[in-house]
Protein backbone atom coordinates (compact mmCIF):
# COMPACT_ATOMS: atom_id res chain seq x y z
CA UNK A 1 0.00 0.00 0.00
CA UNK A 2 1.21 3.51 -0.77
CA UNK A 3 -0.18 7.01 -1.18
CA UNK A 4 0.31 9.61 -3.90
CA UNK A 5 -0.28 13.22 -2.99
CA UNK A 6 -3.36 14.55 -4.73
CA UNK A 7 -4.21 11.14 -6.19
CA UNK A 8 -5.08 8.95 -3.23
CA UNK A 9 -4.15 5.63 -1.66
CA UNK A 10 -3.13 2.65 -3.78
CA UNK A 11 -3.25 -1.01 -2.80
CA UNK A 12 -2.39 -4.12 -4.82
CA UNK A 13 -5.34 -5.94 -6.30
CA UNK A 14 -4.08 -9.43 -7.15
CA UNK A 15 -7.35 -10.22 -8.90
CA UNK A 16 -6.98 -7.40 -11.43
CA UNK A 17 -3.45 -6.24 -12.23
CA UNK A 18 -3.02 -3.04 -14.22
CA UNK A 19 -2.69 -3.60 -17.95
CA UNK A 20 0.62 -1.80 -18.22
CA UNK A 21 3.18 -0.16 -15.98
CA UNK A 22 6.68 1.24 -16.31
CA UNK A 23 9.85 1.82 -14.34
CA UNK A 24 11.95 4.85 -15.33
CA UNK A 25 15.54 5.14 -14.15
CA UNK A 26 17.68 8.17 -13.57
CA UNK A 27 20.64 9.22 -15.73
CA UNK A 28 23.67 6.93 -15.97
CA UNK A 29 27.19 7.93 -17.01
CA UNK A 30 29.10 4.92 -15.59
CA UNK A 31 31.61 7.24 -13.98
CA UNK A 32 33.48 8.05 -17.20
CA UNK A 33 33.33 11.18 -19.39
CA UNK A 34 34.14 9.35 -22.65
CA UNK A 35 31.58 8.28 -25.18
CA UNK A 36 30.25 4.77 -24.71
CA UNK A 37 27.60 2.39 -26.01
CA UNK A 38 25.22 -0.14 -24.46
CA UNK A 39 26.38 -3.54 -25.64
CA UNK A 40 23.84 -5.67 -23.74
CA UNK A 41 20.85 -5.17 -21.47
CA UNK A 42 20.09 -7.96 -18.98
CA UNK A 43 16.70 -8.61 -17.39
CA UNK A 44 15.98 -11.04 -14.55
CA UNK A 45 12.48 -11.98 -13.37
CA UNK A 46 10.52 -14.61 -11.54
CA UNK A 47 9.00 -17.12 -14.03
CA UNK A 48 7.57 -14.74 -16.60
CA UNK A 49 3.91 -14.00 -17.17
CA UNK A 50 3.38 -11.20 -19.67
CA UNK A 51 6.25 -9.18 -21.17
CA UNK A 52 8.91 -6.66 -20.18
CA UNK A 53 10.27 -4.32 -22.85
CA UNK A 54 13.41 -2.27 -22.16
CA UNK A 55 13.87 1.19 -23.65
CA UNK A 56 16.89 3.49 -23.70
CA UNK A 57 17.19 7.25 -24.16
CA UNK A 58 20.62 8.52 -25.25
CA UNK A 59 21.73 12.05 -24.37
CA UNK A 60 18.16 13.18 -23.57
CA UNK A 61 16.85 11.85 -26.89
CA UNK A 62 13.68 9.90 -27.56
CA UNK A 63 13.31 6.42 -26.13
CA UNK A 64 14.07 3.51 -28.45
CA UNK A 65 13.04 -0.06 -27.67
CA UNK A 66 15.25 -3.09 -27.32
CA UNK A 67 14.33 -6.77 -27.62
CA UNK A 68 11.55 -7.59 -25.12
CA UNK A 69 11.62 -10.33 -22.49
CA UNK A 70 8.57 -12.32 -23.57
CA UNK A 71 9.24 -16.07 -23.34
CA UNK A 72 6.64 -17.54 -20.99
CA UNK A 73 8.03 -18.79 -17.64
CA UNK A 74 11.60 -17.75 -18.56
CA UNK A 75 13.56 -16.04 -15.80
CA UNK A 76 16.15 -14.10 -17.80
CA UNK A 77 16.69 -12.39 -21.13
CA UNK A 78 19.53 -10.48 -22.78
CA UNK A 79 18.87 -7.76 -25.35
CA UNK A 80 21.43 -6.17 -27.67
CA UNK A 81 21.66 -2.45 -27.12
CA UNK A 82 21.94 0.22 -29.81
CA UNK A 83 25.46 0.82 -31.12
CA UNK A 84 25.05 4.59 -31.09
CA UNK A 85 27.71 6.35 -29.01
CA UNK A 86 26.56 8.60 -26.16
CA UNK A 87 27.67 10.48 -23.05
CA UNK A 88 24.74 9.65 -20.77
CA UNK A 89 21.68 7.42 -20.90
CA UNK A 90 18.50 6.63 -19.04
CA UNK A 91 16.32 3.56 -19.24
CA UNK A 92 12.67 2.61 -19.05
CA UNK A 93 11.18 -0.83 -18.46
CA UNK A 94 7.62 -1.33 -19.70
CA UNK A 95 5.73 -4.17 -18.00
CA UNK A 96 2.64 -5.70 -19.62
CA UNK A 97 0.48 -8.15 -17.71
CA UNK A 98 -0.19 -11.69 -18.90
CA UNK A 99 -3.81 -11.64 -17.75
CA UNK A 100 -5.95 -9.97 -15.11
CA UNK A 101 -4.39 -12.22 -12.47
CA UNK A 102 -0.82 -12.65 -13.79
CA UNK A 103 1.91 -10.07 -14.34
CA UNK A 104 5.70 -9.99 -14.64
CA UNK A 105 7.84 -9.54 -11.54
CA UNK A 106 11.15 -7.84 -12.24
CA UNK A 107 13.96 -8.85 -9.87
CA UNK A 108 17.02 -7.32 -11.53
CA UNK A 109 18.22 -5.42 -14.58
CA UNK A 110 21.68 -4.40 -15.78
CA UNK A 111 22.91 -2.28 -18.68
CA UNK A 112 26.40 -3.28 -19.82
CA UNK A 113 28.12 -0.23 -21.29
CA UNK A 114 31.55 -0.16 -22.92
CA UNK A 115 33.73 2.92 -23.29
CA UNK A 116 34.31 4.04 -26.85
CA UNK A 117 36.71 7.00 -26.74
CA UNK A 118 38.19 8.59 -29.83
CA UNK A 119 40.84 6.20 -31.12
CA UNK A 120 43.77 6.90 -33.39
CA UNK A 121 45.52 5.10 -36.23
CA UNK A 122 49.27 4.70 -36.48
CA UNK A 123 50.97 5.07 -39.86
CA UNK A 124 54.56 3.98 -40.50
CA UNK A 125 55.76 5.17 -43.88
CA UNK A 126 59.24 4.45 -45.31
CA UNK A 127 60.62 7.35 -47.35
CA UNK A 128 63.53 6.95 -49.75
CA UNK A 129 65.90 9.78 -48.83
CA UNK A 130 68.34 9.95 -51.74
CA UNK A 131 69.78 12.93 -53.53
CA UNK A 132 68.72 11.52 -56.87
CA UNK A 133 65.72 9.30 -57.56
CA UNK A 134 64.54 7.96 -60.88
CA UNK A 135 60.77 7.52 -61.16
CA UNK A 136 59.10 6.57 -64.45
CA UNK A 137 62.22 7.46 -66.42
CA UNK A 138 62.38 10.89 -64.81
CA UNK A 139 65.12 11.94 -62.41
CA UNK A 140 64.31 13.96 -59.31
CA UNK A 141 66.85 15.70 -57.08
CA UNK A 142 66.42 16.22 -53.33
CA UNK A 143 68.22 17.99 -50.54
CA UNK A 144 68.22 15.05 -48.12
CA UNK A 145 69.55 17.01 -45.15
CA UNK A 146 66.93 19.73 -45.57
CA UNK A 147 64.05 17.24 -45.92
CA UNK A 148 65.27 15.25 -42.94
CA UNK A 149 65.55 18.37 -40.82
CA UNK A 150 61.99 19.38 -41.74
CA UNK A 151 60.75 15.98 -40.54
CA UNK A 152 62.77 16.25 -37.33
CA UNK A 153 61.20 19.64 -36.65
CA UNK A 154 57.75 18.00 -36.83
CA UNK A 155 58.85 15.58 -34.10
CA UNK A 156 60.41 18.13 -31.76
CA UNK A 157 57.76 20.81 -32.39
CA UNK A 158 54.63 18.77 -33.14
CA UNK A 159 51.76 20.27 -35.10
CA UNK A 160 48.81 18.70 -36.91
CA UNK A 161 49.62 18.09 -40.59
CA UNK A 162 47.86 16.30 -43.42
CA UNK A 163 48.97 12.86 -44.55
CA UNK A 164 47.57 11.62 -47.87
CA UNK A 165 47.29 7.91 -48.58
CA UNK A 166 45.91 7.23 -52.04
CA UNK A 167 42.64 9.22 -52.09
CA UNK A 168 42.33 9.47 -48.30
CA UNK A 169 43.65 12.38 -46.24
CA UNK A 170 44.29 12.13 -42.50
CA UNK A 171 45.12 14.71 -39.85
CA UNK A 172 48.23 13.39 -38.11
CA UNK A 173 51.02 14.25 -35.70
CA UNK A 174 54.54 13.02 -36.51
CA UNK A 175 55.77 11.00 -33.51
CA UNK A 176 59.04 9.38 -34.53
CA UNK A 177 61.70 9.02 -37.24
CA UNK A 178 64.08 6.15 -37.92
CA UNK A 179 66.77 6.88 -40.49
CA UNK A 180 68.62 3.86 -41.86
CA UNK A 181 71.76 4.99 -43.63
CA UNK A 182 72.68 3.24 -46.87
CA UNK A 183 75.67 5.25 -48.04
CA UNK A 184 77.17 8.70 -48.36
CA UNK A 185 76.40 10.72 -51.47
CA UNK A 186 79.44 10.70 -53.78
CA UNK A 187 81.43 9.00 -50.99
CA UNK A 188 80.96 12.04 -48.77
CA UNK A 189 79.33 12.52 -45.35
CA UNK A 190 76.16 13.69 -47.08
CA UNK A 191 74.21 10.57 -46.08
CA UNK A 192 71.41 8.80 -47.92
CA UNK A 193 69.05 6.04 -46.86
CA UNK A 194 65.48 5.21 -45.85
CA UNK A 195 63.62 7.26 -43.26
CA UNK A 196 60.65 5.52 -41.62
CA UNK A 197 58.17 8.13 -40.39
CA UNK A 198 55.72 7.19 -37.62
CA UNK A 199 52.52 9.26 -37.52
CA UNK A 200 49.42 9.10 -35.34
CA UNK A 201 46.03 10.25 -36.57
CA UNK A 202 44.07 12.94 -34.74
CA UNK A 203 40.30 12.58 -34.91
CA UNK A 204 38.03 15.58 -35.35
Amino acid sequence: MFAVSGAGVYVEDSANYVTQGEIVTGIYRWGIPDRKFVAKFDIRTTPLYGTITPYVSLDSGAYSSMTPHETALATEAVATGPQTKFIEAKFKLELNRGSATTAPTLTRWMARAYASPARSQVFRVPLLMHHKLRVHDTEYYFDVESELQALRDLVTNPIVVNYQENLETYSVVVEDLEFQVVDGYQQDWDLEGTCTVTMRSVQD
